[in-house]
């Protein structure tokens, strides 16, 4: 066996350690690269995170627009229906009282209103406005609510304007309506949320009254359905004058007998 020298044995360690060094040297090299793969891998699935989030709230998004679209077809069958239902009243009707009737069965159960009524506007003192007709859940509201037309009373509430201005009176949200005031408590109760009021008005300008719809949904009424409603109500103020012309009309023909 032979011995090397203290001098052999030192070089051997000095080539040693800098074999030994230079593998630190390469695997600080390849740790530094492998952290800058991760930095970019982490940011690239942090990009695709984003991107998967962006994409999920434009699906949920384009959900809720297309439920927003099935609902309004939805509605504009409803209130197709119930023009529908305000011409058959018109034909089958033998009075003025038996169409207002009808015309408020008909909305309420084609239109999918929770409660339907119509005021006529009276020519009193306190220009009153009188309900003829309502259907749906109503359990009295009606009766109790006192309305006028007149522009100096607090009394009016949405009928009440919309009969005095000739235009659709909208309470979108019934529970927050500060002109809803007066009425607000009795309609919560049967769980009324928004409503619309719609003059009746002839041709010849005159104002009989307001028809006015009740929805359990709070901003139930967009502006395309109101546009159509009016007319609605205008085809039901024709009614209206129609049966009267009938009603004069089969009385003169009594009298020529």
């Amino acid at each position: 066996m032979t011995i090397e020298s203290d001098g052999t044995l030192a070089e051997k360690l000095d080539s040693l350690r800098s074999q030994v060094d230079s593998y630190d040297n390469k695997f600080s090299t390849i740790e530094g690269h492998l952290g800058s793969i991760c930095k970019q891998f982490n940011a690239l699935i942090g990009i695709r995170d984003v991107e998967h989030l962006e994409f999920m709230e434009r699906l949920a998004e384009s959900g809720k627009r297309q439920q927003q679209l099935e609902n309004e077809l939805e509605r504009s069958k409803l209130i197709t229906a119930a023009l529908t239902s305000c011409n058959k009243a018109l034909a089958y009707a033998d009075t003025e009282e038996q169409f207002l009737s009808q015309v408020c069965d008909f909305i309420v159960k084609s239109g999918g209103f929770c409660m339907v009524w119509i005021g006529y506007a009276l020519k009193d003192e306190r220009k009153t406005i009188q309900p003829m007709a309502s259907s749906g859940f109503d359990t009295g509201y009606v009766e109790q609510l006192n309305l006028t037309w007149s522009d100096t009373s607090a009394d009016h509430g949405p009928p009440g304007r919309s009969i005095r201005n000739k235009k659709p009176e909208l309470s979108r949200n019934i529970t927050t309506d500060e002109d809803f005031a007066p009425w607000r408590s009795e309609a919560i109760k049967r769980g009324y949320a928004s409503s619309l009021s719609l003059p009746l008005i002839l041709p010849s300008d005159e104002v009989l009254g307001a028809l006015n719809l009740y929805s359990r949904e709070i901003d139930y009424f967009s502006d395309d359905e109101i546009h159509v409603l009016f007319t609605m109500s205008r085809d039901i103020a024709f009614g209206i004058q129609s049966q009267r012309d009938l009603k004069k009309n089969r009385e003169q023909a009594i009298k020529n007998q």
